[in-house]
């Protein structure tokens, strides 16, 4: 991925992303479809980490949904 300061301006935004909703960001920003893998790699050339937190996720998940939740994935949080 070439354009790292725009995904700095995305990350910044939403600090609490996961690197899907990242991904999906992206795309609608930038036209540009990029892997998860992609995308994890990117935040990693910025010195960002990452952590796996399914009780956040799931929790986030649950508010976004109303409760109805069909399919829950495991995410990893910036």
């Amino acid at each position: 991925m070439s354009d790292l300061p725009a995904l700095q301006q995305l990350v910044d935004e939403q600090p609490d992303a996961i690197l899907k909703e990242l991904s999906e960001r992206f795309a609608v920003q930038n036209g540009i479809e990029v892997s998860t893998a992609t995308m994890h790699r990117a935040v990693e050339k910025l010195d960002l980490t990452t952590k796996k937190n399914t009780l956040l996720l799931v929790s986030k998940i649950l508010k976004e949904s109303n409760g109805c939740v069909l399919n829950i994935e495991i995410g990893y949080w910036v």
